[in-house]
């Protein structure tokens, strides 16, 4: 028989933990894939996003000083 020391040795501490008043949510190992993937995309939605961004302004500055 084992005893209680040595299964809380064992035990692994939750990889996220989150108390919000009642709710609670704990977390025992990060998804690795699914957070690879959200990242991915984010990365790839953000780059999108900042070059359309810089692109316009550019544009618009070549436009306005033409006149």
């Amino acid at each position: 028989m084992k005893s209680d020391r040595t299964d809380e040795k064992h035990q692994q501490a939750p990889a996220l933990d989150i108390r919000i008043g009642g709710f609670r949510m704990t977390v025992q190992s990060m998804p690795v894939r699914l957070l690879t993937v959200l990242m991915t995309c984010g990365g790839s939605a953000f780059t999108a996003w900042f070059t359309s961004r810089c692109t316009d302004t550019a544009s618009r500055g070549a436009m306005n000083s033409g006149t």
